[in-house]
């Protein structure tokens, strides 16, 4: 028995038609590939826009208040010990029970005894930009709510406003002075807060305020 090749078989026009068909089914399995390409695209332009969204909220207005500009620096109490940054630019004056929890280029933060107060320091690298923008940008970046007005204030030669806030720190709640900070020629922008759990803060006022006012910066 001969074999005869199948196609051979075929009539010429039924081979026509037939290589007709595989040709379309090629092309269109091609055009199928080519729409999976915007996909990708789409995702990677989702993924951008939620991280626009994440940077754009780091900002929470402050209520100035109409108050004059107000020097409040402060002479520390004699038996209090001064702790400073590690380049010397910033001089906490403490009781002195605290100690020092980091001190980096770029952070540096005490803690009292019973661990009922800190403070923190930040520098901050933007020197474009005013003391009134740098605490509401720092309220934004820390999700601090701020609770009554902001006061401008001076302390030596620097100068900020300065508010009470409300805001979780590692999982706790609590209140808190936070101030910001630009030296006159300059130099050095800092954010610098001190708190204290929520239920304390009213003890504790009067201490957060007289360590924040003797600062020294140099």
């Amino acid at each position: 028995m001969t074999n005869t090749p199948i196609l051979s078989s075929l009539s010429r026009k039924t081979r026509m038609m037939l290589l007709l068909f595989l040709t379309s089914s090629f092309i269109l399995a091609g055009c199928g590939k080519k729409d999976e390409a915007p996909k990708t695209e789409n995702k990677n332009q989702t993924e951008n826009k939620t991280s626009d969204n994440q940077s754009s909220g780091k900002k929470k207005e402050i209520k100035k208040s109409e108050k004059p500009k107000e020097d409040v620096t402060m002479e520390a109490p004699e038996e209090w010990t001064s702790l400073a940054t590690s380049d010397g630019k910033v001089t906490f004056y403490l009781p002195s029970e605290w100690t020092v929890e980091e001190n980096s280029p770029t952070r540096f933060s005490t803690l009292s005894e019973d661990k009922t107060m800190g403070t923190v320091l930040v520098v901050f690298p933007n020197n474009q930009i005013s003391s009134e923008e740098l605490l509401e940008a720092a309220l934004g970046d820390f999700d601090y709510e701020p609770d009554g007005e902001a006061n401008e204030i001076q302390v030596g030669n620097i100068e900020g406003f300065i508010t009470a806030a409300r805001g979780n720190i590692n999982g706790q709640d609590m209140m808190m002075y936070i101030m910001s900070a630009i030296e006159a020629d300059g130099s050095g922008n800092y954010v610098i807060y001190i708190y204290t759990p929520t239920d304390q803060f009213e003890a504790n006022s009067e201490t957060m305020t007289n360590i924040l006012y003797s600062i020294g910066f140099n």
